[in-house]
């Protein structure tokens, strides 16, 4: 069976997690991704309290911030109206409704079998939680012919973020 690692590059689009420690720990997996599709079109999903701080990290991807309390459906059709249908989905999030929406907005799905993943997604592979939360999306990255997540993965921040941090945080904090 041909990988899916072949659809490197096109047009991918990745939804993230909704909880901000879920979100860090997804990010190396998301670097993994958009290195992978640099010479295509990547989009990625995420809620409006993060969406700066992906967009910064971030920059040559196109960051959108998914309207709270809005259906899956709703969301679905919002992004494929705006991007059109993508070539390759991936969701590191577990709700079903994730996974709706994702179906609503590419060809082919990814993302874990939990909450109906087997019966919404393209590929569901199953996710071995017994090591550290940052590799828990190793088996997504596998599915689409990419390598794991490094352990020791550290985002290089903007020198304008780390001095807004400084400033929320105060002396007293980052000293």
């Amino acid at each position: 069976r041909r990988g899916y690692g072949a659809l490197f590059p096109s047009r991918v689009v990745v939804d993230l997690p909704n909880w901000l420690g879920d979100l860090v720990m997804a990010l190396p997996a998301l670097q993994r991704i958009l290195e992978a599709n640099q010479d295509g079109c990547s989009v990625v999903l995420t809620r409006p309290s993060t969406a700066r701080l992906v967009g910064a990290l971030f920059p040559d991807s196109e960051v959108v911030a998914t309207p709270l309390r809005e259906g899956a459906m709703t969301t679905g059709r919002m992004v494929r109206r705006r991007f059109g249908l993508f070539d390759l989905g991936l969701t590191f999030r577990n709700a079903a409704r994730a996974k709706l929406m994702l179906r609503s907005a590419a060809r082919t799905t990814v993302g874990s079998r939990s909450q109906g993943g087997r019966l919404l997604l393209s590929h569901s592979p199953a996710v071995d939680r017994s090591g550290h939360q940052v590799f828990d999306q190793d088996p997504l990255l596998g599915a689409v012919g990419l390598r794991p997540v490094e352990g020791d993965w550290r985002p290089e921040l903007p020198a304008w973020l780390e001095d807004e941090g400084r400033t929320i945080l105060g002396p007293e904090l980052t000293g």
